[in-house]
């Protein structure tokens, strides 16, 4: 005999299949399983796994689906019990064995950078170095912090500032900041910011992702606020190995001065 009920979406409905025979009993509530971990609904993801296996205790693909929400959810030494366990049931198979060579996924990450700047016109030298540090405390938040030090015409600002990126789908992520810079000279009193990116296109072979994205921003200045807006696309070709952005600029301050301009910008990855 068929099945009773089809996976539904309308109206943000899910039913899935519950067919009378137990084997095809396991394979709807699997297949409800994948959705959900799909949907981030790690939750619902998980019992149904678990579900699956109390039908099938030796169902090696439902320890791979515990082992999939688990290392979604951050927890990589549960992950790799599930997998192991997946692995006994299927020696040799190589889905999972992938899954265990994969390295743990890094929850520190620390970024220094510093460029200097040789100006014409007695402007003299720039200088602008940076150090940040963050920290992945789920596999969709990370919290960072970065410390600017810049100089300019022999004085030197120190800017310090947080962030917070949030990922609400496999497609969807934002974030916000904030900024302070103590005894400002010449870099912003203090900053606000935030900013959003749409992935509209999954990788397709030669073609990475292509994305959405906009950045805004607010700056206090000891003699001025300036808000700038920035919409940009990004897309990746060549397997992932070059990226290429647009984006425009628009800026303007608190007594009218407006200023717009644009940014190509291309990364290779050389390895």
């Amino acid at each position: 005999r068929g099945a009773k009920h089809i996976i539904d979406h309308r109206a943000g409905a899910r039913h899935v299949a519950l067919p009378d025979r137990q084997p095809d009993l396991a394979e709807a509530i699997a297949l409800d399983a994948r959705i959900s971990l799909l949907e981030r609904d790690y939750t619902r993801a998980e019992q149904s796994f678990q579900r699956v296996l109390a039908i099938d205790p030796r169902n090696a693909e439902a320890l791979v689906g515990i082992g999939d929400v688990r290392r979604a959810r951050g927890d990589d030494d549960a992950a790799r019990d599930a997998y192991r366990q997946a692995l006994a049931l299927e020696p040799g198979s190589r889905d999972i064995e992938q899954r265990l060579a994969a390295p743990p996924p890094r929850k520190w990450r620390l970024d220094i950078g510093s460029e200097v700047s040789d100006l014409t016109d007695g402007l003299g030298d720039w200088t602008d170095s940076s150090t940040g540090l963050a920290y992945r405390l789920t596999p969709q938040t990370t919290i960072s912090g970065h410390t600017r030090m810049a100089t300019r015409y022999g004085r030197t600002d120190v800017q310090i500032d947080g962030r917070i990126d949030q990922a609400f789908s496999a497609t969807v992520s934002a974030y916000v900041l904030a900024a302070a810079t103590p005894d400002a000279d010449f870099l912003a009193r203090y900053s606000v910011g935030a900013g959003a990116s749409w992935r509209i296109m999954a990788p397709a072979k030669a073609l990475g992702p292509f994305s959405l994205n906009i950045d805004a921003r607010y700056d206090n200045f000891a003699t001025a606020e300036v808000t700038t807006i920035s919409p940009w696309v990004q897309v990746y070709v060549l397997d992932g190995r070059l990226g290429l952005s647009a984006r425009w600029v628009h800026a303007a301050d608190d007594i009218g001065t407006r200023a717009d301009g644009y940014v190509l910008r291309a990364d290779v990855a050389v390895i």
